[in-house]
């Protein structure tokens, strides 16, 4: 089957298009917050961790209020101690 030919010129294409894009680690962790407690203490940044890092310190104070009423709870009601 005869099919006609044609040259064709190379030349520039002045047609561009903007793209909005995120890029994201395959290697990255995303940290929520699951209490109300105060940081006190961030030990990493981006790009420095090693698996078993610490990542950061939370105030045990409130932790440590929690304990304390729950131990004086437990002794005032005569409960034997864990």
């Amino acid at each position: 089957m005869p099919v006609q030919v044609q040259v064709v010129e190379s030349k520039p294409i002045a047609e561009t298009t903007e793209y909005l894009a995120l890029l994201k680690s395959r290697h990255s962790r995303r940290l929520t917050r699951r209490s109300r407690d105060t940081c006190t203490g961030i030990f990493v940044k981006s790009a420095t961790m090693c698996r078993g890092t610490a990542l950061l310190q939370i105030d045990p104070l409130k932790q440590e209020a929690t304990v304390n009423s729950q131990e004086a709870t437990r002794l005032g009601s005569g409960m034997p101690r864990l």
